[in-house]
């Protein structure tokens, strides 16, 4: 859905993880290096390249651990590198969205070290939106991670509306217009009327 709702003026990259993590890429794309398939890539996103993306991504299969720690620490890299090598347009700006399922069980698994692990390599401090599948996953872990990148997570239940769950999701990170925002959260759920602090 949030592959979906992205314009040609949007560029995505996408990171798998289980106990392993590993950046994705097709031959199949258009508008990329062939060249750099084996590097972490930023994607147009082209209708062409949206649907080959979709495609992968509706394919994936469970397996093996939840390897949190190495798979933040990957995406925040390649935000940077996409900055740095001047991969986006100079107005576009770099963001993470996080989706998990589960609860750290490969690599680090303590969620202090986790969000030390994140803080102290966020130094261009990227917003980071954690989205939360299920009830075994890991909310709180998430929502604290956020917070520290002055973003905010959800939790996304199961059934038949998570796909409208996700579209307002997405309808709210999609135009950033306010920074180092501050959010503070009613029970489970992000309440937008709950904004303590914003910078403008």
């Amino acid at each position: 859905t949030i592959l979906d709702d992205m314009t040609e003026e949007d560029f995505f990259s996408i990171i798998v993880f289980s106990s392993s993590v590993q950046t994705w890429s097709s031959y199949e794309l258009e508008n990329l290096d062939k060249d750099s398939l084996t590097k972490p890539v930023v994607i147009q996103a082209t209708e062409h390249n949206k649907k080959i993306a979709i495609n992968y991504v509706n394919n994936l299969n469970e397996g093996g651990g939840t390897n949190i720690n190495d798979a933040m620490l990957m995406g925040i890299e390649l935000a940077k590198m996409a900055t740095k090598e001047e991969l986006l347009p100079r107005k576009t700006k770099s963001m993470i969205i996080f989706l998990t399922d589960g609860q750290p069980t490969s690599g680090e698994r303590n969620g202090n070290n986790i969000r030390r692990n994140v803080k102290d390599q966020n130094t261009n401090k990227i917003p980071i939106f954690g989205l939360a599948f299920g009830r075994d996953s890991d909310f709180s872990l998430m929502k604290e991670i956020s917070r520290e990148a002055d973003s905010f997570a959800k939790q996304i239940y199961e059934g038949s509306d998570a796909a409208i769950q996700l579209e307002d999701f997405f309808s709210q990170i999609s135009n950033p217009l306010i920074s180092e925002l501050k959010f503070e959260y009613v029970g489970e759920v992000v309440d937008n009327s709950s904004l303590e602090q914003s910078k403008f």
